[in-house]
């Protein structure tokens, strides 16, 4: 093991075999074992902030970062349970878009993937992700400029994680009927539609606002 190396190097070895000691010592310095190799980037030594996830549709996430100290970062999801396999130092993991189904594994049959690497754009979108599914994110610093140099932080990443919409209705409910009317109350009946459950909403003067996606709302008593 050779030691005392600088950061980010390249360096040059030359392996030469020999027999005898001392007087007798005879080298043989003809096509003598030669080979280079780059040291690692320094780690980071700070991750980012709290991610942010906002424009949450049924199969897509716009996700924002907020960088530490790396010269870039790798994003990693998976769906249904926490990120449990990091990077490997001095790997690179291409990212053509985030689109999940084209997405680099970290480790194949581990449904850990890399939707985002990039060392200026902080915010991306992925997408192609199932409805209605819960899916965590973590959140790599790293330094270095090629696969031969990138040193990832794998300690405490950042992480977060974020559900999908659920697949909206295709059909409303019909025919509604009001019964057994007072001065201080009624009763509402309805053909229900397709949707799994449904939100009366009421209001004197007529309905101005509807709900917002991703937010669940409780009937008042």
């Amino acid at each position: 093991k050779v030691t005392g190396l600088l950061a980010s190097t390249v360096y040059h070895f030359t392996l030469i075999e020999y027999n005898g000691t001392d007087a007798s010592t005879n080298y043989a310095l003809s096509n003598p074992l030669a080979g280079s190799k780059v040291t690692l980037a320094p780690e980071p030594t700070l991750n980012g902030g709290p991610i942010q996830f906002t424009r949450v549709t049924q199969d897509s996430i716009y996700v924002k970062l907020a960088p530490g100290n790396g010269a870039g970062r790798i994003v990693v999801i998976r769906k249904g349970s926490p990120v449990n396999q990091a990077p490997v130092d001095p790997m690179s993991y291409a990212v053509t878009s985030g689109d999940i189904t084209q997405a680099q594994e970290i480790a194949p049959g581990t449904a850990n993937y890399v939707v985002f690497n990039g060392t200026i754009e902080s915010n991306f979108t992925v997408s192609k992700l199932a409805n209605n599914a819960q899916y965590h994110f973590a959140v790599y610093e790293y330094n270095g400029t090629n696969a031969t140099s990138y040193n990832y932080l794998t300690s405490t990443p950042v992480t977060g994680k974020q559900a999908t919409l659920a697949q909206a209705p295709t059909r409303a409910a019909s025919s509604i009927k009001f019964n057994n009317i007072t001065g201080s109350s009624m009763t509402v009946n309805w053909v229900n539609g397709d949707g799994a459950n449904r939100l009366l909403l009421a209001r004197s003067g007529g309905i101005t606002q509807g709900p917002v996606d991703g937010s669940e709302y409780f009937a008042s008593t």
